[in-house]
């Protein structure tokens, strides 16, 4: 599913969650000791890339799952999660502001 969902008031951003799949490939990989060079070279990305994708695979747990039910965060994109100086701390404080503003977005168009 890609876009929103008027019921839930969901937008799953499926890049996004490629993106955090990715990371977790990668991160896998990482940990059963192959080299970030390796790995990088067999799928075409520079050392670099891969070395965010890994820190991506690390992401906190509620963080993947508000991604993965498409209730991150508002403005949380792929270019934000692959910056080098990504905070997830400060993305998790957001988690309950954008469910808060979920919740009342969804309780104004159930008025309307």
């Amino acid at each position: 599913m890609f876009g929103a969902d008027a019921e839930s008031n969901t937008f799953r951003d499926e890049q996004l969650i490629k993106l955090v799949a990715d990371g977790f490939v990668a991160r896998e990989r990482v940990v059963a000791g192959e080299p970030i060079a390796k790995i990088a070279k067999e799928r075409g990305h520079t050392p670099q890339w891969t070395g965010r994708l890994v820190r991506i695979g690390w992401l906190p747990p509620q963080l993947v799952k508000a991604i993965v039910d498409g209730k991150q965060p508002k403005g949380l994109t792929r270019r934000v999660l692959s910056s080098s100086d990504f905070d997830a701390e400060k993305w998790i404080g957001k988690l309950g502001a954008s469910a808060a503003s979920r919740e009342r977005d969804l309780a104004k168009a159930n008025t309307s």
